[in-house]
């Protein structure tokens, strides 16, 4: 009898019938192991990478050399590589801890990430065995540092744009490749470069080109807005001979690995968006406690608690979907494992929720650091205060691994591929000594409108992927619901029935059902929906006649920011 092995593997969480937020990971079940991870990053970033950040900041990059040693010496260089070739292959949980951490390092967390992340798994998850031998036990040791050549002048995450070439010589064994790359990442300091080019003009394929390899030039560091702790040059490349032996996977199907690996990458700078949230909430909250206004601090004055609150309460909504999500990435991998289906193969089922999370932890984090820009009042406007580099620093999440555009696309498209499929109602686990019924209820009902507009959009456009006023709106939805999802779970594992944790849990669900309804209407509207209009009136209605205990949750969520000077989770 044989075993349908993919039957097995996780599925997406709106295909998923139930809801079990006792299966759901969350910060909180983290294990000893895992906090070691993250324990041992915090130590880095404070005591190695934060002292030289100024200088890094300033484009002076040899002490990046030293600090990716130092990485390479901690074992955390090799979170996806495996033992046998010098990794520590640490699981996605502990991966996720550690580039949370990684985050409060500004822009130095751009070079890092891109290096465990885009810059190294290609060969990771699709290189023979001979490119796994020569470069990935020097990727885990710091001994070399990689990057990633997939955008150009003219084509972003659209591999399919590309205008690179590699022409095959008669005998195919080497590969002429000639075009232009920008905004590569890690440029000026790579041992070896992951290029995307073009066989015969239509079959996308990833190359390994070794910096100095002739033909190959380096330009020089873009004049960027932010991060400029990272480097960040285009790429030259004037008849760039490679042996066939530097093709990495198949040839033709580079598209497959560019948006496999761009799932972990829009993870990846989720986690990083939570840790950049935390630092800025605590050199808010410093600052407001520290700082006097009319003889009293600034942290006594309401609308400055409000701001704080709600710092802190989307730093808990990130955290909260983004450990999910780890924990969702870390079961696949050990049912790949037992299946014997390598893990690249089924990213593809984690993309809404990866998609997601960049979305909505980039979003987050711009909010954050510009409540935390006014926090500061002028003070913060000055270069030399670090919450004006995080300001700076934050713009880029919204346009790193594909614009959160083209990931609201990836969403509702996916959504829309599975019309018939989606999981209007689930099965969800009782929650704990009654917490937040109200929002459950809230978010159920939002839950089904997702899937009505999903349908009926489906049915009613042949191509509703064009029609993108709804296409956001299904996006907004599906991204309210899992973050409600992620939030309301993590809750009932909470001791407190009117703890902080459950106040910030509905602030933040009452707000997502505030700020998507208007969103829906319009879309139910357009598509002459009476069967949703009828929904979010009586949704709209329900809510309206509910006592509203926002102020007071605020000021309580405040508190313990204060407090706690500083997130108060953690």
């Amino acid at each position: 009898m044989t075993t349908n092995h993919q039957a097995q593997l996780p599925i997406n969480a709106f295909a998923d019938k139930t809801l079990d937020w006792e299966q759901i990971m969350t910060p909180e079940k983290l294990t000893e192991d895992q906090r070691t991870w993250k324990r041992k990053t915090a130590q880095f970033v404070e005591e190695e990478a934060r002292p030289v950040l100024h200088q890094i900041e300033n484009q002076q990059f040899e002490p990046v050399y030293g600090l990716m040693k130092k990485l390479g010496s901690m074992g955390l260089l090799g979170a996806f590589i495996p033992a046998e070739h010098g990794g520590t292959a640490i699981d996605k949980v502990a991966y996720t801890a550690v580039i949370e951490e990684m985050g409060g390092a500004r822009s130095f967390s751009v070079s890092y990430g891109a290096q465990v992340g885009i810059g190294s798994l290609p060969i990771v998850y699709y290189g023979t065995e001979k490119q796994k031998a020569a470069y990935l036990p020097k990727i885990a040791s710091g001994d070399m540092i990689g990057s990633y050549g997939l955008t150009e002048p003219g084509a972003g995450t659209d591999i399919a744009a590309v205008q690179t070439t590699a022409e095959a010589s008669e005998d195919e064994s080497v590969y002429t490749l000639s075009g232009e790359k920008q905004w590569i990442t890690n440029s000026s300091f790579s041992s070896y470069f992951i290029i995307f080019a073009k066989i015969d003009g239509k079959k996308p394929t990833a190359f390994i080109v070794d910096r100095n390899t002739e033909g190959f030039t380096i330009g020089q560091e873009e004049d960027k807005m932010g991060i400029t702790g990272s480097s960040t040059c285009p790429l030259y490349l004037d008849n760039v001979k490679v042996p066939k032996e530097a093709i990495v996977g198949e040839i033709g199907k580079g598209a497959r690995i560019a948006l496999s690996i761009l799932n972990l990458g829009r993870q990846k700078i989720a986690a990083s968006c939570v840790g950049a949230s935390k630092r800025a909430l605590l050199l808010s909250a410093e600052h407001a406690q520290e700082r006097r206004q009319f003889g009293h601090p600034l942290s006594e004055k309401k609308m400055i608690q409000k701001k704080l609150a709600a710092m802190a309460v989307w730093t808990f909504a990130s955290e909260s979907m983004v450990y999910r999500t780890a924990g969702v990435l870390q079961t696949g991998t050990e049912a790949a494992e037992s299946a014997g289906i390598p893990f690249a193969d089924i990213l593809k089922n984690f993309a809404i929720e990866c998609s997601i999370n960049k979305i909505f932890a980039s979003e987050a984090l711009s909010d954050i650091v510009d409540h935390g820009v006014q926090v500061h009042g002028g003070q913060g406007y000055m270069r030399k205060n670090e919450i004006e580099t995080l300001y700076r620093d934050s713009r880029i999440n919204r346009i790193f691994e594909g614009t959160n555009e083209i990931n609201r696309v990836v969403v509702a498209s996916m959504l829309f591929e599975m019309a018939e499929e989606m999981a209007a109602k689930k099965e969800t686990t009782a929650s704990a000594a009654g917490i937040l019924n109200k929002e459950r209820t809230y978010m159920e009902k939002l839950r089904e409108l997702l899937a009505e507009l999903v349908k009926e959009t489906a049915s009613v456009f042949e191509a509703p992927e064009e029609e993108q006023e709804l296409l956001e709106c299904v996006a907004e939805t599906a991204k309210s619901v899992y973050v409600m999802e992620s939030v309301w779970s993590r809750v009932q594992k909470d001791s407190e029935a009117d703890g902080l944790m459950t106040k910030m849990t509905s602030v933040y669900m009452n707000e997502a059902v505030d700020r998507v309804l208007p969103l829906l209407k319009e879309a139910a509207d357009f598509l002459e929906s009476e069967s949703m209009l009828q929904q979010i009136k009586q949704l709209a209605a329900d809510k309206s006649a509910e006592t509203d205990h926002s102020i007071t949750y605020r000021r309580n969520i405040a508190e313990a920011v204060i407090e706690h000077n500083g997130y108060p989770l953690s």
